[in-house]
């Protein structure tokens, strides 16, 4: 069973590249939840800016990837993605694992998130030490 959905899960991640525009605008066209945050952010003054961000795809390994949890500026959680997933050995790497996240949230995510430090929110990140 596990591995029917890490499969699952891998081909749901695939789905989502694109190689055109006109793919990611049909993309976001079709979203309900594109949708919603653009209404949202035009109801609501706010000092955050919506934007798209545009990157090459890469294809991370599915215990490679992160949630951090933040707020008032710290980095106050983190849990697998994927947490109905198991990976062998993330345990054992689990203070290596924290300690990369850690430096990394400090040294490069937070100078980029100063404007909205007193907010709470998550990140996805991506940390390739076991894929």
């Amino acid at each position: 069973m596990h591995r029917r959905l890490e499969l699952l899960y891998r081909a749901q991640i695939d789905c989502l590249a694109v190689t055109s525009f006109s793919e990611a605008l049909s993309f976001f066209m079709d979203s309900t939840r594109v949708l919603f945050d653009l209404q949202l952010s035009l109801k609501v003054p706010s000092d955050l800016r919506m934007s798209v961000v545009v990157r090459p795809w890469f294809k991370i390994p599915l215990c490679a990837e992160w949630r951090a949890f933040m707020n008032g500026g710290k980095l106050r959680g983190l849990s697998q993605y994927f947490t109905d997933l198991y990976f062998d050995g993330i345990e054992n790497e689990k203070e290596n694992i924290r300690e990369r996240i850690l430096a990394f949230y400090e040294n490069t995510v937070r100078m980029s998130l100063d404007h909205v430090l007193s907010l709470r929110f998550q990140v996805g990140l991506s940390l390739t030490i076991l894929g």
